[in-house]
């Protein structure tokens, strides 16, 4: 089984400060990663992952 294709990639803000990216996968899950690359889990909704990377301010 394949890793799913990344559709989207999106940047996560703080202001000017860059805090992460969500990685949207063509199967619907979202990738949460920091701005140093750590993957920080997969989640089912962009929102959900945004709150992972944000600490919860998404």
């Amino acid at each position: 089984m394949s890793a799913p294709t990344i559709i989207n990639r999106l940047a996560v803000y703080d202001g000017r400060q860059l805090l992460g990216h969500i990685l949207e996968s063509e199967d619907g899950s979202h990738q949460a990663v920091t701005a140093d690359g750590e993957v920080i889990g997969t989640y089912r909704k962009r929102q959900e992952a945004a709150r992972a990377i944000g600490g919860g301010a998404a």
